[in-house]
């Protein structure tokens, strides 16, 4: 009996110990999440790495090419890291099942216009995965983590449109609380 306890003790401890390298992610490929992204305004096209763009947003530093962008538009670069930073309340339970509605697949395709993959193919998909994964740990979304968490290697970001995109998102996710709220009020909290 101890020889057969051994043997199971043995295949117990195996099983425990690739459940953990499984539940902690070794020996499994890195989840993707976006590396580069590349920006488009006014007919050129200019690549820089996610990492660049945190920086500048955290720190106001512009790396040369992001100083290279700045000098080609019109717009203040302090507008574009306010941008990035300001956080938009999201409740994470409320922005799933917004965005599996018609109207969140609308506001999808609207973004996807401005936030894309390069084939333009999957961007509901992507768009979808990057901010539940943004909100997911403050109920909150910033442009910036929308861009950090696309599950891509490389995001497209139309900058001539950015700036007005987030605005519109900004406005939609403000009244779509509201509505949210309102539900909650008219329909009290179910005992458990």
């Amino acid at each position: 009996m101890g020889r057969k306890q051994t043997g199971r003790n043995r295949w117990l401890c195996g099983i425990g110990m690739v459940s953990s390298c499984l539940v902690l992610g070794w020996g499994m490929p890195a989840a993707i999440a976006a590396e580069r992204i590349v920006f488009r305004y006014a007919g050129f096209e200019r690549s820089l790495s996610v990492q660049e763009l945190t920086t500048f947003a955290e720190t106001g530093e512009l790396s040369s090419n992001l100083a290279h962008y700045a000098n080609r538009t019109d717009k203040d670069p302090d507008d574009l890291r306010r941008a990035l930073v300001r956080p938009i309340p999201m409740r994470l339970v409320f922005l799933d099942a917004a965005l599996n509605s018609w109207v969140g697949e609308m506001l999808l395709d609207r973004v996807g216009q401005t936030i894309h993959t390069s084939s333009g193919e999957a961007n509901q998909q992507a768009l979808r995965a990057a901010l539940i994964l943004s909100a997911s740990d403050d109920d909150a979304i910033t442009l910036l983590e929308v861009i950090q968490n696309y599950p891509t290697e490389e995001v497209y970001v139309d900058g001539e449109n950015l700036l007005t995109t987030y605005y519109q998102v900004s406005r939609w996710s403000d009244r779509a609380q509201e509505l949210f709220e309102m539900v909650e009020r008219l329909n009290p909290a179910r005992e458990e």
